[in-house]
């Protein structure tokens, strides 16, 4: 047992309080409410332990560990799963294995995000009340967050580096840099505020030596990487892209997107690029394109000339007010 999970509830029957005591934080509402508020101490950071349910703690100096490799080498929830399960679970059936990388994702991703919000809190003065999970939470009071931090390096904060008080540097540079999985268009993400949708790329992070997360290696998908398509596709469209740029340094393309196939003679194909004009097709030999492309207009070579077929919805995420469709393309199972 590495933290007392006991309750010591408030009785007091002159007040309707029902506050329930636990290790580092107290429940508000009644018992057996999942959703209930806690209210963290306001050491609750200086304790050994932070309980982040009533089956998980973790060590506060494994959660700074955590934050430290995430910021120093670039690490990601999955990768510290993975050795976490391999350091105390490694002699359990893969099968096994498996289910609890998934479990213990979960579980180190809510209690980094709880230890950096109620770190935040001490420093910004931010209400240590979670409500409805540390997720929705964030989300709720975002506006404070980012107002606090504002107000404190921009009011509060004065020193002798130039361009204080009158510049503000937000996100560093940083996030544009991160990994990000390979799998092109295999979402679309919709912001209900404004209306608007986005179609775009698996946001996951890669997996160690690989351009894919675990969810999209081996994928069925229209995008071709510039080293996958043949010399004289990839010299055609760069020349076109060259030609028609109005920035003389934009850069290259790195990767195209099979919007049909229009023609067939024998084991090459015909390509129509999406994003590049008719007279821009090229020839591809079969061996370049993926199987489920070639199965399509095979089975009926009338849909030659017609655009592939849409993706289907594989699964939703919700996170406030932003919805994110995991699409599926071709003969991948939904």
């Amino acid at each position: 047992v590495i933290a007392s999970h006991r309750e010591y509830r408030c009785n007091n029957r002159t007040t309707p309080c029902r506050a329930g005591h636990y290790y580092g934080y107290v429940s508000l509402g009644e018992k057996g409410n999942v959703d209930k508020p806690k209210c963290y101490e306001k050491y609750a950071l200086k304790r050994k332990y932070l309980v982040t349910s009533n089956q998980t703690a973790f060590a506060i100096d494994y959660l700074w560990d955590c934050m430290l490799q995430i910021v120093f080498s670039n690490a990601t929830f999955e990768s510290l799963s993975k050795v976490y399960n391999n350091l105390h679970f490694v002699n359990l059936p893969m099968d096994v294995m498996q289910h609890r990388l998934e479990i213990q994702r979960k579980r180190i991703t809510e209690a980094i995000f709880l230890f950096a919000y109620l770190e935040l809190g001490q420093r910004y003065g931010l209400s240590p009340i979670i409500t409805g999970g540390i997720d929705n939470t964030i989300l709720r009071n975002k506006t404070d967050i980012r107002d606090r931090f504002r107000e404190k390096w921009t009011v509060e904060h004065v020193c002798d580096v130039k361009g204080c008080s009158s510049v503000l540097t937000v996100d560093g540079g940083m996030k544009p840099t991160r990994s990000l999985c390979a799998a092109k268009l295999h979402g679309v993400k919709e912001f209900s505020q404004s209306g608007m949708s986005v179609v775009c790329g698996c946001l996951k992070n890669p997996q160690p030596d690989s351009k894919y997360c675990g969810e999209h290696v081996g994928l069925s998908t229209p995008v071709m990487t510039s080293e996958s398509v043949s010399n004289t596709t990839r010299t055609a469209l760069r020349d076109h892209r060259n030609q028609t740029s109005t920035f003389k340094d934009a850069p290259q393309d790195n990767m195209y997107v099979i919007e049909s196939l229009v023609e067939t003679n024998g084991s090459s194909w015909k390509v129509k690029w999406l994003g590049f004009p008719d007279e821009m097709c090229t020839w591809e030999p079969s061996s370049n394109l993926q199987p489920w492309i070639l199965s399509y207009y095979n089975e009926d070579l009338k849909r030659l000339g017609k655009p592939l077929p849409d993706p289907k919805i594989k699964h939703v995420k919700r996170a406030g007010d932003e919805v994110y469709y995991y699409l599926s393309w071709g003969d991948e199972k939904v």
